[in-house]
């Protein structure tokens, strides 16, 4: 596991919860929950790069976003 993390703690509500706990049974049993909600996290920053790419945002960005970032590469039985 890479050195280079940080811990995060966050506040979901109840139903986030149990979308997760699906996802977690049907694609990510092989795998921690942690490892899950970065996978997770990962591909919504991917398709939040792809929305600015494509001019798809209604906002105007002001902050610069590496556009090197790339979902975590697990194997997902």
């Amino acid at each position: 596991m890479p050195t280079n993390m940080r811990r995060m703690t966050i506040i979901i509500p109840d139903e986030v919860e149990e979308q997760l706990d699906i996802l977690k049974k049907e694609f990510y049993y092989a795998v921690s929950r942690s490892e899950m909600v970065r996978d997770l996290i990962g591909i919504g920053i991917q398709e939040k790069l792809c929305e600015l790419d494509t001019g798809q945002n209604d906002q105007t960005q002001t902050a610069a976003i590496p556009r090197d970032i790339s979902p975590i590469g697990m194997e997902i039985q």
